[in-house]
């Protein structure tokens, strides 16, 4: 199976798809902005001038300048080595919600494209219900209930946030199980596990890679409203909604406590967009050709 999802993937990335995404211009500028970001998140240590976590009460809340390229917030610390920890935290937090997101959504949408009937029932009333409520809302109510920390912000997110992956892989898996080669599997006596690993969900990782690409962003956003709120990553941590949530008190006297985190979290958001925007058309032929 994994061979499988190897080779598909190998398809997916091969020279003429990958010119084809060079015809693009937006998904180009979403790579690079994405690449800016990584570049960033992998080398913070290395390039970051001061500590995130360094206090330095004499250069509380200092304007923009050479030493301090963005600043320093109310406690004196460098904005600028903030911003560029918290790009870490983002990327890690946004991949690994989508990661547990589709855990749960992938395997279930599998299961109710493949057996239909109750089983489709069952797990469509499920995803109704977590789609009929706004994610943050959900997230919110249970987050208040396990407390406030980044893993349980995480783990929130990701439970309230499944239900896309679940709608779009049902929907993938009931184009293609009437197909030639399922058929074939199924006369061939293969087990209904083995159809479902070895020849469905290969077929579903295009929609799946730009579902994901278009999700990391919400969950993104969703985690940083909730640190924001109080709820998530907790001092000193370097997330950017903490950070904005500690520089709105500073808002007109030093805005740039804020500024900054909030263009970084508009751009790493922006990136995924036009990427997922760009490979979407890439990999769906009908967007192409109508």
């Amino acid at each position: 199976m994994i061979r499988l999802i190897s080779e598909r993937i190998k398809l997916l990335s091969n020279n003429e798809t990958f010119k084809l995404f060079l015809t693009y211009k937006r998904g180009i500028i979403g790579l690079l902005l994405l690449s800016l970001m990584v570049f960033l998140a992998l080398t913070a240590d290395f390039i970051a001038p001061k500590k995130f976590d360094e206090v330095d009460p004499s250069s509380r809340l200092l304007p923009p300048s050479i030493k301090y390229l963005f600043g320093t917030d109310h406690l004196g610390r460098d904005v600028f080595s903030r911003v560029i920890y918290g790009a870490r935290i983002a990327l890690w937090v946004g991949l690994l919600v989508v990661l547990v997101e589709a855990g749960i959504g992938v395997p279930l949408g599998l299961l109710a494209g493949f057996y239909g009937g109750r089983v489709d029932k069952f797990i469509s009333a499920i995803t109704d219900l977590i789609w009929a409520f706004p994610p943050i809302v959900l997230a919110l109510a249970i987050v208040t209930i396990l407390g406030p920390g980044l893993t349980n912000v995480v783990v929130a997110v990701a439970v309230v946030s499944w239900a896309p992956y679940t709608r779009v892989v049902r929907a993938k898996t009931l184009s293609i199980i009437s197909r030639e080669f399922i058929i074939a599997a199924r006369a061939i006596g293969e087990s209904s596990f083995s159809i479902m690993l070895r020849y469905i969900l290969p077929n579903t990782l295009p929609p799946i890679i730009v579902l994901a690409t278009l999700t990391i962003p919400s969950a993104i956003l969703y985690t940083t409203a909730l640190s924001f709120l109080g709820f998530g990553a907790q001092p000193p941590t370097p997330d950017w909604g903490l950070m904005l949530s500690e520089g709105r008190d500073y808002i007109f006297k030093a805005p740039w406590c804020c500024v900054f985190p909030g263009l970084f979290i508009t751009l790493t958001a922006l990136s995924f967009n036009l990427l997922g925007d760009a490979l979407r058309e890439v990999l769906d032929p009908k967007l192409r050709y109508g």
